[in-house]
């Protein structure tokens, strides 16, 4: 059987023979997408199940107000609102990338005004005259995805509004959890300035209490001197506190996207106990390739598959169609007659024989940015179990240091008690009670950092956790 040679197979086949003058040959991409399970990223999956992290486990802290800022930080944040808007970017490349696939339908309506050389192709009278053509027309045209180029493209235009979304969740993930430890930051600093007025205080009083000492001849000079450095020098840490106050008050308007006055009588209720957070006993590997922040590195992986799909799918030929349909007439009466209609059909095949390298610079660029891609998921799995082991190390040790400074509390608590019974029965001198008063408040000091340190620990290893 013959086939005449306009036949569209012929023009398909020597198309696609003509396509061997520009090869992909030695461009590959040099990687393999990251088993994680490969990685040794957690322990060996524990007998029984592990209960997930809570979203929103911040929680915990009990705080009405902070869930008021969480949810003010979620409405009004700049950067979730850009990551937003880069969702609403990424559909909108998506719908453009969907058009590309189907006929294309335009009208046009041309008036043109020429003159006619009088010594070109047409001599006078027709020649060295002026004319107006006018001339409507509807054009069609669709290029056909043999090669599947125009729906690797849309797939990967998918692929990235899926990236898009995943980082979308990612920052509303880490906003939540930045309010809340930005919460327990201002609470520490709160409480710790509160303690150091309270200190600074029985420094003045026993610096009182001193003083006649001294003017009664029964203390040196150079003791008063001692203390009233010491004095001076609880001053300065009092100031250095209320700074600190502002500061984290400042910070936490910024995370709720407002101006640093909207928070600047915010106080905090006092922190919990930390075991309120309840964690798993172990990191999971299900925990943590299910964060948006891995699933975005992902799914990165998948758009750049399906660039490589393109560009491969570039060295072969481009096959479309287009027609036109329309009328073209000298007076507009004659416009709407038989006479002046016009048509057209035109099939186009096109293949760059030499283009200088340009399709293979083309895949060449698709296969690095699938390495790239493929380093951003192993560096992002890689990350998720760091933070995690890091948030378990430092659980562990904030409950040490949180016992240690509770006990320490309770025996600064005991030698105040005593110095103010000794006081009471006449055998101690006040000066002693207000000393072991202000050890109290320092051992106070150093609890509620203790306590804050270990919410710290465990929001942090929450936040490694969540999704």
């Amino acid at each position: 059987m013959k086939f005449p040679l306009s036949c569209p197979l012929w023009l398909v086949a020597a198309s696609a023979l003509l396509a061997g003058c520009a090869s992909t040959h030695g461009i590959e991409p040099q990687t393999r997408t990251p088993d994680p399970a490969a990685l040794a990223l957690v322990p060996a999956s524990p007998a029984t199940a592990v209960r997930p992290v809570a979203d929103d486990a911040w929680q915990a802290l009990g705080s009405p107000a902070l869930a008021g800022l969480v949810q003010r930080a979620l409405s009004d944040n700049p950067d979730l609102a850009a990551a937003a808007a880069r969702v609403r970017a990424a559909g909108a490349t998506l719908l453009q990338a969907r058009s590309r696939r189907l006929p294309q339908l335009d009208t046009r309506l041309t008036v043109e005004r020429l003159r006619e050389s009088a010594n070109g192709l047409y001599p006078p009278p027709i020649g060295g005259q002026w004319y107006t053509l006018y001339q409507p027309e509807v054009t069609f045209s669709y290029l056909f995805d043999f090669w599947g180029q125009m729906a690797a493209l849309a797939r990967s235009a998918e692929a990235g509004v899926a990236v898009a979304a995943a980082r979308e969740r990612d920052v509303r993930r880490l906003l939540g959890y930045a309010v809340a430890m930005q919460y327990v930051a201002l609470a520490e600093s709160v409480e710790r300035q509160e303690l150091l007025s309270r200190e600074l205080a029985t420094f003045e009083a026993r610096q009182s209490l001193l003083q006649q000492r001294v003017a009664a001849g029964l203390t040196p000079r150079s003791t008063l001197a001692v203390l009233r450095a010491a004095t001076e020098q609880q001053r300065g840490a009092l100031a250095a506190a209320g700074q600190q106050v502002a500061l984290n008050r400042h910070a936490l308007a910024l995370l709720t996207g407002q101006g640093p006055e909207a928070t600047r009588r915010f106080t905090p209720s006092p922190l919990p106990d930390p075991a309120a957070l309840v964690l798993p006993s172990e990191p999971t590997l299900a925990a943590l390739v299910s964060r948006p922040d891995v699933e975005a590195a992902r799914l990165a992986i998948t758009a750049a598959a399906e660039d490589i799909h393109a560009a491969r799918a570039a060295f072969y030929p481009s096959i479309s169609l287009s027609a036109f349909a329309g009328l073209s007439a000298q007076d507009t009466g004659d416009l709407l007659t038989r006479a002046s209609r016009m048509f057209g059909l035109a099939p186009v095949i096109d293949l760059p024989l030499f283009d200088g390298g340009r399709r293979r610079a083309g895949l060449a660029a698709a296969s690095a940015g699938f390495d790239a891609a493929n380093a951003s998921y192993t560096a992002s799995l890689i990350t998720a179990a760091r933070e995690a082991a890091d948030g378990y190390a430092a659980v562990e040790a904030s409950q040490t240091v949180q016992q240690a400074a509770t006990a320490a509390r309770a025996e600064a608590g005991l030698a105040l008690r005593l110095a103010g019974e000794r006081a009471g029965a006449g055998i101690g001198s006040r000066e002693t009670a207000l000393a072991a008063e202000a050890e109290l408040l320092a051992a106070r000091q150093s609890e509620t950092s203790a306590r804050a340190a270990a919410w710290q620990a465990r929001l942090a290893t929450a936040r490694a956790l969540s999704r």
